[in-house]
C-alpha cells in the first residue's frame, strides 16, 4: 500500500476523530476496522498508528488534510467517495454528530467537489443499514425491522440464555446503535 495514501488517510481521519475535543472507543473500533479493511502490513499498521496519533496533536488543519488526501488520490471519484463515508462512519460512530464534525464533513464536501447531497446520501443510507433496511422502505417497514432488531438484540434474553458478559454487552450496544438510528430516522423524516 502507497504510505502517502496511509498518511493522508489516518491524518485526516484523526482530525475528524477528535473533533469533539476527544477520540472515542467507538472511534478507535472504526480505526481498527479501517486497518482491517486496508489489510495493513505490520509496518504498514504501525506507520497508520503513529500518522493518526501525531495528526492529532499536528497544528495542521483538518482542511489542508483532506486537501492532501485529494491531491494524492487526484480527482478519483470513487476515493473521494470512500473517504466520505469513512468519515460519516466515524463521525458517527460515537452515536451523533457534533457540530464540529458536521462542519468538516461539509469541508470535506467542498474540498472533494462533492455535493452536500451525496453527504446526506451517504449519512442517511448508514443509518438505514443499521436497521437493515433502506431509503425506499415504508416507515412501516422499517419499524417492523427496528422491532425485530431490538427483539433479537435484547440483552436480558441474551443472559437468559446463558451467554457469555461479552454477548450481553454486545447485544446493549446494537441495540443502543439501533435505537440511535431509528431515532434519527424518524427525526429526518
Amino acid at each position: 500500500m502507497d504510505i502517502k495514501i496511509i498518511k493522508n488517510t489516518f491524518s485526516i481521519v484523526a482530525k475528524l476523530a477528535q473533533a469533539d475535543g476527544s477520540v472515542s472507543s467507538s472511534e478507535i473500533k472504526v480505526l481498527e476496522k479501517l486497518i482491517s479493511v486496508m489489510k495493513l502490513n505490520q509496518v504498514d499498521k504501525k506507520i497508520a498508528i503513529e500518522t493518526f496519533n501525531s495528526a492529532k496533536k499536528s497544528d495542521k488543519s483538518f482542511s489542508d488534510c483532506a486537501k492532501e488526501y485529494k491531491e494524492t488520490v487526484g480527482s478519483t471519484p470513487e476515493m473521494l467517495k470512500w473517504m466520505l463515508d469513512l468519515l460519516v462512519k466515524v463521525a458517527y460512530a460515537d452515536r451523533e454528530l457534533s457540530d464540529s464534525e458536521h462542519d468538516m464533513l461539509e469541508q470535506a464536501c467542498e474540498i472533494f467537489e462533492v455535493s452536500t447531497d451525496n453527504y446526506k446520501k451517504i449519512s442517511n443510507s448508514s443509518l438505514f443499514s443499521r436497521l437493515g433496511c433502506s431509503r425506499k422502505d415504508s416507515p412501516e417497514v422499517i419499524k417492523e425491522k427496528y422491532e425485530k432488531l431490538l427483539e433479537v438484540c435484547c440483552p436480558n434474553k441474551m443472559a437468559d440464555m446463558g451467554l457469555p458478559r461479552e454477548f450481553v454487552s454486545l447485544a446493549k450496544d446494537i441495540r443502543l446503535e439501533v435505537t440511535d438510528a431509528y431515532k434519527s430516522i424518524k427525526k429526518k423524516g
